[in-house]
């Protein structure tokens, strides 16, 4: 395995020792006849010689003396606190190696030699272990474990924790087989075996017994690392009382331990602490007898799988080294980033995102605008930085200001919800390409998971011959709640709406006011009606307050400055059912804000509410539970229309495997002086289903859609 280095580079030295030279030789022939006179003598004449020794001697001591003397500067407290403090460290890490005998050039850094070192102590041994794949695998496998820990948590967290470890019995045992691992190695046999003996039958159980010792020794270990890592880590002294069926189980369902269980045959193991296999030397067979089971294996296999084990457990010895490295990876990331300002991430050259770079570049005005706590936003943002990438950050902030840094951070609390899930690839990448289904199916996620990691939650499960968006159970439950998302508009629907945003749009390209305009169809507008409609806009769009036009033959109403520039708030007319809309934010207002916001909508037909049941319930079980849910637009008002006429579709005989339909929207919203991105929820349940709807995803469901209400009172409040 090639260990991975860091991709940062260390900062060039502070204090220009060029500059400081300079310095001191012009203060020389000023301050020699001053010494001179103050010690009585005459002042004494310099060659040429003299002049290059002197000099020599100023470097020697400059060198030597930078770290103290910007040490001091520290105590200062000045604006090159972080340099000065960096300096000193590395000064005396320096003095460090050159105590212990190891010579360090005064132009080379010694951090940087400190992280050789390390990632040397880590590299394969040349020996013929390390050129097979068992090996190689296992070791890349632990790194990408450990590397996980240390991404979620500080490296001083971490040793917190292992000091629970180190003061244990198990780590004296496991020192203990260390020691014994040399004597143990030189008997395993290395070339494959031709014929069954007694000796042979001996030696391999031998080398399986101490292997699977070694490795639930290291598993115990990895697992509490692993759970550590998201979260759920338990004391130590709990942790040794697992026994080894508990630690597979784990490993099984933990995405970064699957490759353990393979490893490790348990009645393989029981029949072997137990005693010595029954051997069919004619047939060339081994029988493992554990209880109720046996395990027949041929020579081959017992000496392959041996030798598997084998391998696995000697990469596993690497696990100190490997954690040792990483600590100094982070150690020596974080001195860099304090001085010098370095914001990449040191293992995947990410940006790292500070509460300043929000305000700076996403908001343009100070964060308190926002009820988010500074570090959840920085969380969020520097989440879709490392999942969806920097550039999809880009093109959504391409101008500052509270819109487009809340559809950031959105998007970032939404990520979450995809935390220690598998099979997340392809929705990851829908999300990179922007693609509305996959947003709709991650606010989804969001709303069921977001207050609840712990649920056991699939993407993408086999339902028949198809496949649902993904289902959900909390622990102890048999029944799986199977979940299909859709879209209140389909793609070509949506398009469409889009080109009539667009064209709205065009006819406003000039304009150099502020506004907001909402245009409400209560029909499809026909092509001539749109033409007529854009050359009214321009004057409608340039009066100041509040003002409402009905447009002819039906065709529905424009308001203008209704609701804030600033919030993705949708407008509500008494009389006007179930909309579906879509908005969009025009940049260059004051602030980095929007100059001007329009949202167009068209009514949502019982049509279409007949057509999304029928076809979201056919992704759902006969038998088990059901959910659609259904990305919708509007208010709390319209969220009522659109429940009756969800509600009216649902029928003793009609979609009885559909449990329940959720509407749901989010977005940003004003929440007293600042602002929120929250999601409005309304949940239909289905009385005549077959089965009902869990309380607890009622309750998850009706508390998202609370807490939004709850908002909106507090702005208007």
């Amino acid at each position: 395995m090639q260990i991975p280095t860091l991709k940062l580079k260390p900062p060039p030295p502070y204090g220009d020792l060029r500059e400081l030279e300079a310095t001191f030789a012009t203060l020389i022939p000023i301050l020699t006849p001053q010494l001179a006179s103050l010690l009585g003598k005459r002042t004494p004449k310099s060659n040429k010689k003299d002049t290059r020794a002197l000099k020599t001697k100023l470097h020697r001591f400059l060198l030597t003396s930078r770290p103290y003397l910007l040490g001091l500067q520290v105590l200062k407290r000045g604006p090159d606190h972080h340099k000065c403090s960096y300096a000193l460290l590395e000064g005396l890490l320096k003095e460090h190696f050159r105590a212990v005998g190891k010579r360090v050039p005064d132009n080379q850094d010694a951090f940087q030699v400190l992280l050789k070192q390390t990632e040397r102590t880590v590299r394969s041994p040349k020996t013929i272990a390390s050129r097979f794949p068992a090996y190689s695998a296992t070791k890349k496998a632990v790194y990408e474990l450990l590397l996980s820990l240390y991404q979620r948590l500080n490296p001083l967290e971490v040793n917190r924790k292992l000091e629970e470890w180190y003061a244990s019995a198990s780590c004296k045992k496991y020192l203990h087989s260390c020691l014994i691992w040399p004597t143990l190695i030189r008997k395993s046999r290395q070339s494959k075996p031709t014929r069954l003996t007694l000796k042979l039958a001996d030696q391999l159980s031998e080398e399986y017994r101490m292997g699977c010792s070694l490795m639930e020794d290291r598993l115990r270990l990895l697992v509490w690392l692993d759970e550590i890592a998201k979260g759920s880590g338990r004391p130590w002294i709990e942790q040794e009382s697992r026994n080894l069926f508990q630690l597979l189980e784990a490993a099984t369902i933990s995405s970064k331990l699957t490759w353990v269980p393979p490893l490790i045959d348990r009645h393989v193991r029981n029949a072997l602490a137990h005693g010595q296999p029954e051997l069919n030397l004619d047939a060339a067979e081994c029988r493992f007898h554990d209880r109720t089971v046996t395990v027949t294996w041929s020579v081959n296999e017992f000496f392959e799988k041996t030798k598997q084990l084998t391998l696995a457990t000697r990469a596993l010895m690497e696990l100190e080294p490997l954690m040792q490295m990483l600590q100094t990876q982070s150690l020596v990331t974080t001195l860099w980033q304090q001085a010098f300002g370095i914001i990449r991430d040191p293992w995947n050259g990410h940006m790292i995102w500070s509460i300043d770079d929000v305000e700076k570049t996403l908001l343009g005005q100070n964060a308190s605008v926002l009820a988010l706590p500074p570090d959840v936003i920085v969380d969020a943002v520097n989440r879709v930085e490392n999942v969806l990438g920097h550039d999809w950050i880009l093109a959504e902030a391409r101008a500052t200001g509270i819109a487009p840094a809340m559809g950031i951070i959105g998007m970032g609390l939404r990520l979450a919800a995809l935390d220690n899930l598998t099979n997340t690839e392809s929705l990851i990448s829908n999300l990179r390409q922007k693609d509305q289904n996959a947003e709709a199916e991650l606010t989804a996620l969001y709303l069921i998971r977001g207050r609840n990691s712990s649920l056991e939650l699939e993407l993408e499960p086999t339902v028949g011959t198809r496949k649902a968006d993904f289902r959900v159970r909390k622990a102890g439950e048999s029944l799986w709640t199977t979940i299909e998302v859709t879209q209140a508009t389909t793609s070509e629907y949506q398009q469409h709406l889009l080109d009539i945003l667009h064209k709205i749009l065009d006819a406003l390209r000039e304009s150099k006011s502020q506004f907001s305009l909402d245009v409400i169809f209560r029909r499809e507008p026909t092509a001539s009606e749109i033409v007529s409609l854009r050359s009214e806009l321009p004057p409608f769009c340039v009066q100041s307050g509040q003002q409402q036009v009905t447009l002819p033959d039906e065709l529905g109403f424009m308001l203008l400055n209704h609701t804030p520039i600033s919030q993705g708030q949708r407008i509500e007319i008494a009389g006007v059912g179930p909309t579906i809309g879509i908005m969009m934010f025009v940049g260059g207002g004051p602030g980095g804000g929007p100059n001007h916001k329009v949202s167009v909508q068209i009514p949502f037909t019982d049509e279409r509410a007949e057509e999304i049941l029928r076809k979201e319930a056919k992704q759902l079980p006969k038998d088990g539970i059901g959910l659609v849910m259904i990305n919708a637009s509007g208010g709390a008002g319209r969220f009522q229309a659109w429940a009756s006429l969800i509600g009216k579709r649902l029928q003793p005989k009609i979609h009885t495997r559909v449990s329940g339909v959720c509407l749901f929207e989010g977005s940003m919203v004003p929440n007293g002086p600042q602002y929120d991105w929250l999601v409005q929820t309304r949940l239909v349940v289905n009385d005549h289903a077959g089965r009902q709807l869990p309380s607890w995803i009622q309750t998850a469901i009706n508390e998202a859609g609370e807490e939004f209400e709850r908002a909106l009172l507090n702005k208007a409040g």
